[in-house]
């Protein structure tokens, strides 16, 4: 492999148009710069070693040869150092002080979340779906509630609806740490994200689709012109046909913001109405009526968390920390006044804690991990 081929990876990386497997191989030369390199460079010697670069590059990389991944070790070495620049550069911060920052080591580490939720019955019965048997987990009038072998819920209708005297509702619960799939009995397909919740009926009555949701979520919602699918969250309404969309709903954060992949849909706060396109993102305020859009944002950015990253564009320390906090269920302490750092880049979710710290550190900023706490430093 050339040194062109391995500069298109980066970029391809850094542009967000890698395969499944070139993410994974240059995370892999990231991380193993990561484990034999545990005290970054001085802000100097990243300059040295930014000049040297091109030629590291030119003498490592030799012409291509048959066999793809028969030669990655041999430019492993080298890549690492392309992608600590690289990949280091795209987390930079947009404002970086000059001391060296470093994850301050402890004994207790935090693993990353995993699929753990708790789906609540009609009739109060919660059920633990992390231990619970693949197959049947309850039938609840026409419906038959099915936990798969991928991990999934999903509602499958076995009968007419009239089975049902009233409507059943359920209730699926993500804590931190925590995701979950959920298939409802329309086909309508849910993404829940850590610390948040959805409260639905077994069956949809006749007229509507309605749900409920804390946190975030994102929705691939079956077509029914005749039903529109309505989703409440924080004093807001969306209201869709069938579409792709993301829900940012957190009690703990400014805004909730409703980002269009595919489709259109229709915004309801108050009195207010907007209607977004695919690519736009509505922003409204748990206490106003406001509604805004930004025409500016990344959709594949917003909904990341799905796909396994977390994804930044030039996000804050706190808004980083707010998200860590919940996949990680850790609490964030701030230890003395932080910086204006603003964060630009993609992290696999699926590291532990000290990691992905690790690559943050390299903008200029302090952590340490003691039990279930994450102190920032200043």
């Amino acid at each position: 492999m050339d040194k062109k081929i391995a500069e298109e990876l980066i970029k391809k990386y850094n542009e967000g148009t890698c395969t499944k497997a070139e993410e994974a191989l240059v995370e892999s030369w990231f991380l193993q710069y990561l484990e034999e390199n545990p005290s970054y460079p001085s802000r100097e010697k990243i300059d040295e070693v930014n000049q040297r670069m091109e030629k590291a590059i030119s003498d490592t990389f030799a012409p291509a040869k048959p066999g793809y991944y028969r030669v990655l070790y041999r430019w492993s070495a080298a890549a690492a150092v392309l992608v600590i620049l690289s990949i280091g550069g795209y987390f930079m911060v947009l404002h970086r002080p000059a001391a060296q920052s470093i994850v301050k080591k402890e004994i207790h580490d935090a693993g990353p979340g995993d699929n753990k939720a708790i789906l609540t019955l009609n009739n109060g019965q919660q059920i633990a779906l992390t231990t619970a048997q693949n197959g049947v987990l309850s039938h609840q009038g026409a419906v038959q509630i099915n936990k798969t072998s991928k991990g999934e819920v999903v509602y499958q209708k076995n009968g007419p609806a009239h089975v049902a005297s009233a409507i059943n509702y359920n209730t699926l619960l993500t804590p931190r740490g925590g995701q979950w799939k959920l298939t409802l009995s329309d086909g309508t397909q849910v993404w829940l994200n850590a610390s948040s919740s959805i409260r639905y009926p077994t069956v949809f009555p006749e007229g509507e689709r309605k749900v409920e949701i804390t946190g975030e979520a994102y929705f691939e919602v079956a077509k029914n012109k005749s039903k529109p699918f309505r989703i409440l969250s924080n004093g807001q309404t969306v209201e869709v046909l069938g579409t792709h969309f993301n829900i940012n709903a957190y009690a703990d954060e400014q805004e909730i913001k409703t980002t269009l992949l595919e489709g259109s849909v229709k915004i309801i706060k108050g009195q207010n109405e907007l209607i977004i396109k695919p690519g736009q993102q509505a922003r409204t305020k748990a206490g106003g009526t406001e509604i805004t859009i930004n025409d500016q944002v990344k959709a594949m950015d917003e909904v990341a968390w799905k796909d396994g990253y977390f994804r930044f564009n030039n996000a804050d320390l706190p808004t980083i920390m707010r998200q860590f906090a919940r996949w990680y269920d850790v609490k964030v302490i701030y230890n003395g006044k932080i910086g204006e750092h603003q964060f630009n880049g993609k992290i696999t979710r699926q590291a532990n804690l000290s990691r992905v710290l690790k690559i943050l550190s390299l903008g200029g900023v302090n952590f340490k991990i003691e039990g279930k706490q994450l102190i920032v430093l200043p």
